[in-house]
């Protein structure tokens, strides 16, 4: 996984049981520090789990550093008990592009196997530098900006703030780098940024 850019982890659970499950719930804990999970804490339910059939999910993170981190869930269960025992974990190697480096595929920590493991080479290129930037640029509008500033901003950019998904300060700021990103003028928020907070960083 590359840092500074939007990553989707896939989470798959099967019952390879011979009957089915109810009640089922997979619930991730709070990020470790370096990640940020883009909409908070993901969930799994299901009333109802066949035997050999599957349950997809999607997580979207970014990742704000480079480092091992190792994303746990804070409970698994199902039907009238919760066995620790089934708690499911996944090791993830960020990375700055560039670097040889090692990608530990998502996996689960327990006894019976390993995350498996690949090698490679990568070029420093244009889309890492714009995914720290869009970390760094993240960061600073959630810190210095209020949900006012922020509908000025969207105004001098001809974009409308309305139309931003999420509920929230920081989901509508991700929404508008996304946006930004998408469109091709995030050097143009950015320039906006740096005139209103010349103070900060950018």
């Amino acid at each position: 996984m590359i840092v500074g850019q939007i990553s989707i982890i896939n989470v798959s659970l099967r019952n390879i049981g011979d009957s089915a499950c109810w009640d089922v719930l997979f619930e991730l804990n709070l990020p470790p520090d370096g990640i940020i999970i883009l909409e908070g804490r993901k969930t799994i339910t299901a009333e109802h789990f066949p035997s050999n059939s599957t349950l997809e999910h999607q997580i979207r993170i970014l990742a704000k550093k480079p480092g091992n981190y190792v994303l746990t869930s804070r409970r698994f269960h199902f039907g009238d008990s919760e066995d620790i025992s089934k708690n499911l974990n996944w090791q993830i190697t960020l990375v700055a592009t560039g670097d040889e480096y090692t990608e530990n595929e998502l996996g689960t920590t327990q006894t019976t196997g390993h995350p498996t493991e690949k090698f490679w080479t990568q070029q420093r290129s244009e889309r890492h530098t714009t995914g720290e930037q869009f970390t760094k640029i993240y960061e600073n509008i959630l810190q210095a900006f209020n949900m006012d500033e922020l509908r000025l901003i969207c105004l001098e950019m001809s974009i409308d703030f309305e139309v931003l998904s999420g509920d929230n300060k920081s989901r509508k700021i991700l929404d508008l780098l996304v946006n930004c990103q998408r469109r091709g003028t995030l050097n143009e928020l950015l320039a906006i940024c740096q005139r209103q907070r010349p103070h900060l960083s950018w």
